[in-house]
């Protein structure tokens, strides 16, 4: 169940990586481009991508962790007092990040 606070954390997610430059050629076979964390990088799939932040979570970098299948929750960042981490789908996650598939 996706709160209000956590659709408006999505929609600054986007609005960040739009002023970012992230672009996405996924089915061009390009990848995406300009994500967080991402350290000039293009990823061609949003699993690729997360394996990345996993990979970077041993210096800090929050990552997301599957909970249930299709279902993440973000790691390495504290929620705000009183609130459950954030659940997303996979497919809010694909959209956030501007994966095409």
């Amino acid at each position: 169940m996706m709160t209000r606070i956590t659709r408006t954390l999505l929609a600054a997610g986007a609005s960040v990586l739009a002023a970012m430059g992230a672009t996405s050629d996924a089915t061009a076979g390009g990848g995406v481009a300009g994500l967080p964390y991402a350290e000039g990088q293009t990823f061609r799939t949003l699993d690729d991508y997360l394996a990345h932040l996993k990979e970077r979570s041993t210096i800090g970098v929050p990552h997301y962790v599957e909970v249930a299948p299709g279902v993440f929750v973000r790691q390495g960042q504290v929620a705000p007092r009183g609130e459950k981490p954030a659940r997303m789908t996979r497919e809010e996650l694909r959209r956030q990040f501007g994966f095409d598939r």
